[in-house]
């Protein structure tokens, strides 16, 4: 499914999550020029973990894993646009249940300046996706990733 990009506005972190606090920290910018993208081209990436050093990558280090791959993360826009069409998701990521991460953006509080990141969770009593949930990358949970 090809889902068109609205980048008419910057990503406004406040009405996306419904709550005040919050600017953005961090944003990929590989997809900022990108008015759409094909949902059959995302899946879920396993790997963004330091297996020598027993830790999860920061982000400077995913963003270059990513890079050489020739993956990228979604910024906040195609993550509002995921919001908007949670039915082209692949029914076997509902089906697992999965929490994923949404890394692309990383959000600031304006409170103590601790950054968070974004997750999407699959809630199997209600049948949905839940948006968006935050929290420290902690690199246990898949990252969603799009092969361009």
């Amino acid at each position: 499914m090809l889902l068109t990009i609205d980048r008419s506005k910057p990503f406004d972190p406040v009405s996306f999550l419904g709550q005040s606090g919050f600017k953005v920290a961090f944003q990929s910018i590989a997809l900022r020029n990108v008015p759409a993208f094909d949902s059959s081209k995302m899946r879920l990436e396993y790997g963004m973990y330091n297996s020598n050093r027993g830790r999860p990558l920061f982000r400077s280090e995913r963003v270059e894993w990513l890079n050489a791959r020739g993956f990228v993360m979604p910024d906040g826009h195609v993550i509002e646009t995921l919001k908007k069409h949670t039915a082209c998701f692949p029914q076997e990521w509902a089906a697992a249940g999965l929490t994923i991460h949404l890394d692309g953006i990383a959000l600031e509080s304006s409170w103590d300046g601790r950054q968070f990141e974004i997750y999407m969770i699959y809630n199997k009593v209600q049948k949905m996706w839940e948006f968006p949930y935050l929290g420290p990358w902690a690199g246990r949970y898949p990252s969603l990733v799009i092969d361009p």
